[in-house]
């Protein structure tokens, strides 16, 4: 199947699914300075783009990533290449490694609406644990799920909070309600009003 074209994919305030794993399904974490190295990287990049990281799942040989787009369509582009050239670039030279680490360019799916939101974030939930890397997925480092945007509110029978753009200087892969991040296992079943795509 022929790949989208990125004027075609990519559209103003939509959310993707972003992923890629090794090339021959290889591992692309051999340490805990690797995971650390591509979790700090997604997240001192972003700052730069036009555009949020609501969550990420790095695997022993692949990742996922939920990004919402802003107002650039070329930003997941920019995004992604400088990100994965940088992590690139450090795996090789920790490991000696020659050849390609990926089985070719990242991956990109648009989310429709906000069934595909949660289904994505579900699964991404789901990953760890059925790989037999956790019993909970809470309990995974690096599993990051956050909803950080201004005007989002999150409700189930017993809480209505308004979800403020937050991020704390911790492990991302932390839960801590007082930073107002939270796993999507602790606050379903919900309906999210102000949700704009």
């Amino acid at each position: 199947m022929a790949k989208i074209k990125n004027k075609y994919l990519y559209k103003k305030n939509s959310f993707y699914h972003v992923y890629n794993r090794g090339n021959n399904k290889r591992l692309i974490f051999y340490d805990i300075n690797d995971y650390e190295r591509l979790v700090r990287k997604i997240l001192e990049f972003e700052k730069d783009y036009d555009l949020n990281i609501y969550s990420y799942c790095l695997m022993p040989n692949h990742y996922h990533l939920l990004i919402k787009l802003g107002n650039d369509k070329n930003d997941i582009s920019k995004y992604m290449q400088r990100l994965m050239t940088a992590y690139v670039m450090y795996f090789n030279k920790k490991y000696q490694n020659i050849g390609r680490l990926f089985q070719g360019p990242f991956e990109a799916r648009r989310l429709k609406d906000f069934k595909d939101v949660v289904g994505l974030t579900q699964y991404l939930e789901n990953n760890p644990v059925e790989a037999g890397l956790c019993k909970v997925s809470s309990d995974y480092r690096w599993l990051y799920i956050s909803l950080n945007q201004e005007r989002h509110i999150v409700r189930n029978e017993k809480i209505l909070l308004s979800v403020v753009e937050a991020r704390p200087n911790e492990d991302p892969g932390l839960m801590k309600t007082s930073d107002v991040i939270f796993r999507f296992q602790f606050v379903f079943p919900f309906y999210l009003q102000f949700f704009y795509f």
